[in-house]
């Protein structure tokens, strides 16, 4: 059957064009909202908006609908509906009891408490634990069989394990974990071997990235004397922010303490005794002044070190050495107000520094190549790539 056209097909009604339909949601929500308060009369309304009393009724009507909607009882048990069905198998059992011991660390006991309460499952202990030897026997095939190869970056450090040394190794990039080894010792050739190991599984990053450890590096120069090592910036950072956070908290025991002997100095002169403090008032203010202008000192130094010589976009290699080794020079001439903590930082700074900076290095080396590949100035790309840095 042919359908029947009413009116002349030549012309069709151009609806798009019509005040209504042009309105975006939100101006038809303020026009319910606006209805609904009774804040102008309808026609008022409609009139505004070049629309009809009907459209503003309509628009009334769907924001009424659902205030009712949220309010409801109806809505309040929903929540009580179900969301989907599972079909709790056997297979299913022994997968949720390894995420329960492995995800939320939960006991045997523990386990077995949520399959009782939860889903009216006995389970035995032993059960749980056959489930998790299998799921471990699993994994060991698995981990054997792994192919490392496609892995450039590596993340190195050392974990402790009620007082025990567990080797870890990280793909920086996808963040996969393929070292977690628990051990006796953290030597060199503790190291060594474990990094032969995975050299047989394919691993040979393009370099790797560890803090200043000597069993660690030595390790890594028995398996691969051609891979690079670039110097974890965090142990750096993290040392020089509690270093900062020390002696700002000494900073404030000498301000307590000067001002204790100031009260004590109050009621000493109520007495005609004030002389008797006068010299350790001194002493207590001078202290303070000391503490005070040595926290402040290393805090930005602190700062300079974050923001200037660590961070990720900041300046060249060369300013950074030079920032790098201002930052050595000053805690050195402060070092002897605070020998045990300002020493090993300050030597770790000074003698790590390359290695603490190499990033810096490959980043640039990169941005040379990018800048070649492109045939553009080198300045535009490094330009490009401090954008990173700036605010939104």
């Amino acid at each position: 059957m042919v359908p029947t056209i009413i009116g002349n097909p030549a012309t069709p009604l151009k609806t798009i064009d019509l005040p209504a339909c042009q309105m975006t949601p939100q101006e038809r929500k303020q026009l319910a909202l606006d209805a609904m308060a009774r804040r102008e009369p309808v026609t008022r309304l409609a009139q505004a908006h070049e629309v009809s009393r009907k459209f503003v009724y309509a628009q009334k009507d769907k924001a009424e609908k659902a205030v009712e909607q949220a309010f409801s009882e109806a809505t309040q048990e929903s929540e009580d509906l179900p969301l989907f069905y599972l079909p709790v198998t056997k297979r299913w059992i022994r997968g949720f009891v390894v995420s329960l011991a492995l995800s939320c660390h939960a006991p045997y006991r523990g386990i077995i408490e949520v399959l009782s309460d939860q889903f009216r499952y006995d389970i035995a202990i032993g059960t749980i634990h056959n489930t998790l030897y299998e799921a471990v026997l699993r994994s060991r095939e698995i981990h054997a069989r792994e192919d490392l190869s496609g892995i450039r970056v590596g993340a190195h450090d050392e974990i402790f394990q009620s007082g025990r040394p567990v080797l870890t190794g990280v793909d920086v990039h996808s963040l996969y974990c393929y070292l977690l080894s628990l051990e006796d010792h953290r030597d060199a050739e503790t190291w060594g071997v474990r990094l032969l190991e995975l050299r047989d599984k394919g691993l040979h990053p393009d370099h790797t990235v560890a803090d200043f450890g000597s069993g660690l590096r030595a390790g890594q120069a028995l398996a691969w004397d051609d891979v690079p090592c670039d110097g974890d910036v965090f142990h750096a950072s993290r040392e020089m922010s509690r270093q900062a956070s020390y002696l700002e908290n000494r900073a404030f025991g000498a301000m307590a303490a000067r001002q204790s002997l100031e009260r004590q100095m109050e009621r000493s002169k109520k007495h005609r005794r004030g002389n008797k403090l006068s010299v350790r008032l001194v002493h207590a203010r001078t202290a303070e002044e000391v503490a005070v202008s040595l926290a402040d000192d290393v805090a930005l130094l602190t700062k300079w070190l974050h923001d200037d010589v660590l961070c990720l976009v900041g300046p060249d290699l060369q300013t950074r050495r030079d920032l790098l080794a201002f930052i050595t020079e000053e805690l050195r001439a402060r070092e002897q107000l605070a020998p045990h903590r300002i020493g090993p930082v300050r030597r770790l700074l000074e003698n790590q520094g390359e290695g603490l900076l190499a990033f810096v290095a490959r980043i640039e080396a990169q941005l040379k190549e990018l800048a070649a590949s492109f045939q553009v100035d080198p300045r535009d790309v490094r330009s490009l790539y401090e954008l990173q840095d700036a605010p939104l």
